[in-house]
């Protein structure tokens, strides 16, 4: 198995390759004669073609794991020396032999098949590099390893990445989707939510049945979802909008999440009660949530706020409000601390629930006060610096 490790031709290692090929496969002389005259015709493309369609063997062989390994990273070498136009037609075959034969076997191998091919292949094409990479992720997704990818799904990395692959619109979508899927299968809900948000707001057609589709899961995620309590961005989505003609309960309830409080919410529920069932929502998990949201609704423009006011905001009894403002605080819904001995919620900080054009004007307006202030302290310190520097020395 070393011999095309040699520091032979590349004409020589293809070779070596397809003799190792042949002797796995059931017509080896056809097999061998076919690929050896491809490669003296000098038809590179095809005779990696031919090579990679009869290359499923491998996985059905007793080759060891590592020599399998090192045989891909050979194989991609070539590849790459053979050019743009040769890895165009080779990935995709590739990508459908190491995912689709016996693809619950040896699953770290073809993980590692895949992530080498990707790093050997480097820039020689872009386009290949991404339908690679979607290839680890849906198969990571396939056989429950996805967990693996979260560190290489940064926000960041992955603008990068499309940067660098130059993708359009509807490449874009598949990444968020896809990426979205995978936060949503290792239960990280508040990342899922914003991939989410990112696929739907990129989507050429924000009215497309899948569209549609996947803004009713959207909601219904981010409605069921202990950790996700920002929904204001849902309501600018089209494919959300649509939603108050073709299920007007759910975002009516959407909307209550959005701004509304506990009181609007038992109101919705009295009147609907079958509309939490209907779309897999836990009633006792829905209510907790819209306590939290109307807990912060209530401190967001106060500077103290009494455990009376709390109980009666929240419907319950004021030796539970300690509680619920612990719960908030951990939720990071509220920064406060309780005053025992008072009976009053010092609040510092709560999430803001809408974040409109009145509170984009607000927080310019705040800007601008600070700037100013910014300003004359400056000027304060430099004409104090001057006064000094001024002042005669004795």
């Amino acid at each position: 198995m070393a011999t095309y490790l040699d520091f032979a031709s590349d004409e020589e290692q293809a070779l070596s390759l397809t003799s190792y090929l042949a002797r796995l496969s059931k017509d080896s002389g056809e097999l061998e004669s076919q690929l050896t005259s491809l490669l003296k015709g000098n038809d590179v493309t095809g005779f990696w073609k031919k090579f990679l369609e009869s290359s499923s063997v491998l996985f059905t062989s007793e080759t060891p794991e590592k020599d399998l390994e090192v045989l891909f990273m050979g194989m991609a070498s070539l590849f790459k020396k053979a050019g743009a136009a040769t890895v165009r037609v080779v990935v995709p075959i590739l990508i459908n032999v190491v995912t689709t034969t016996n693809p619950e076997k040896a699953t770290l191998l073809r993980l590692k098949i895949l992530t080498n091919t990707y790093n050997i292949l480097g820039d020689v094409s872009p386009q290949d590099r991404y339908e690679l990479f979607m290839a680890i992720l849906n198969y990571t997704v396939k056989v429950n390893k996805s967990e693996t990818m979260i560190p290489f799904l940064s926000q960041n990395l992955l603008d990068n990445r499309i940067a660098e692959w130059k993708l359009d619109a509807q490449q874009k979508s598949k990444v968020y989707r896809l990426t979205r899927e995978i936060y949503k299968q290792n239960k990280k809900n508040d990342e899922a939510y914003e991939w989410t948000i990112r696929y739907l707001t990129t989507l050429e057609d924000p009215l497309s049945a899948d569209a549609k589709q996947m803004a009713l899961t959207a909601v219904r995620d981010a409605l069921a979802a202990s950790d996700v309590f920002e929904f204001d961005r849902l309501m600018e989505i089209p494919s959300v909008k649509d939603l108050e003609s073709s299920n007007k309960d759910l975002f009516e309830l959407l909307k209550i999440f959005v701004s509304g409080n506990l009181e609007s919410f038992r109101n919705f529920v009295g009147k609907s009660p079958n509309c939490l069932q209907a779309n897999g929502l836990d009633s006792e998990a829905a209510t907790t949530k819209i306590r939290l949201l109307s807990l912060a609704s209530l401190a967001v423009n106060s500077q103290e706020i009494s455990y009376a006011t709390v109980a009666q905001a929240l419907q319950v009894n004021e030796d539970e409000v300690e509680a619920w403002i612990i719960s908030a605080i951990s939720e990071k819904i509220l920064q406060a601390r309780m005053d025992q001995l008072r009976n009053v919620v010092v609040v510092n900080g709560a999430m803001k629930r809408n974040f409109g054009k009145e509170e984009w004007t607000s927080l310019d307006n705040s800007l601008k006060v600070w700037s100013q202030s910014v300003k004359s302290l400056l000027a304060t310190l430099n004409k104090a610096k001057t006064l000094q520097v001024e002042q005669p020395s004795h």
